[in-house]
């Protein structure tokens, strides 16, 4: 499960990362995971889902039944604010989800699995939910070594509000070695088992956009310090810059597999 740490933030920060975060790259992240989750053949689990920004994607493709797990009810009451057709929210974990063994024709989880205690064991969890061959599609986010963007946006934290204000982001990317994750799937019994690097461009209008962002409970915890944020952040993200536009790479791995929960 993830730890209560973890949500506590992600409650309380559910509407920046909504406002800010969504648009600028996880939203087409979300795109890209809808199609790689293939032809849709009932009912989809989200695990992690956040504020539901891959429901959307997932009820255009035609999945007939969305469900969105999520520890966090502040993120889950974003989500449901969406109101996508055929998407219902539940509180729960990886470890605890809620269908049946092999309830689930397919299963997505995007950049959740790096806040959740034993990886391994939710990854079992989420292979059991889904039926024998539904696919299984699981996003982490690089090393922070390879995103000099993210990495930049980091020390600008830590330059402001001490070591302790870029915890949460870099626990974000604490799972981007390959073959770790390759690991984790061998080792949670997950068939047909593949790990690919993919890369989306984050965009966002300002420094002083990320500023906000990073200013809430998901870095200093005080948004009244957004403006000294932003005044550490525009040289730190120079290279990025250009016509006051921030954009650079945000590389990240997709594990595929598929079901063990039966037919």
């Amino acid at each position: 499960m993830t730890d209560a740490g973890s949500t506590r933030i992600f409650d309380s920060g559910a509407v920046a990362y909504d406002r800010y975060l969504v648009p600028a790259f996880f939203d087409d992240w979300a795109a890209d995971v809808a199609h790689l989750i293939g032809m849709p053949r009932g009912t989809v689990l989200d695990v992690g889902c956040g504020t539901g920004v891959l429901a959307p994607h997932l009820a255009t493709a035609g999945w007939q039944e969305i469900i969105g797990v999520d520890p966090s009810r502040g993120m889950l009451d974003r989500a449901a604010a969406r109101r996508v057709p055929g998407a219902r929210w539940v509180q729960g974990t990886a470890n605890a989800l809620p269908v049946p063994p092999g309830g689930a024709h397919g299963l997505a989880s995007s950049f959740a699995l790096m806040f959740m205690d034993h990886p391994v064991a939710a990854v079992r969890g989420m292979a059991s939910a889904v039926r024998t061959d539904g696919p299984i599609v699981i996003s982490t986010w690089g090393s922070l070594d390879d995103l000099p963007g993210m990495a930049a946006i980091c020390a600008a934290l830590e330059q402001v509000g001490g070591a302790g204000a870029s915890g949460l982001l870099r626990r974000a990317f604490s799972m981007g070695d390959p073959q770790e994750l390759q690991g984790v799937a061998h080792d949670a019994g997950l068939p047909g088992a593949q790990v690919e690097r993919h890369v989306v461009t984050a965009r966002f209008p300002g420094a002083a956009a990320i500023a906000d962002a990073y200013a809430t409970s998901l870095g200093l915890d005080d948004p009244a310090r957004a403006g000294e944020l932003t005044r550490a952040l525009a040289p730190a993200l120079a290279p990025f810059t250009h016509g006051g536009q921030v954009e650079f790479e945000m590389a990240g791995f997709i594990l595929t597999g598929t079901g063990i929960g039966g037919a």
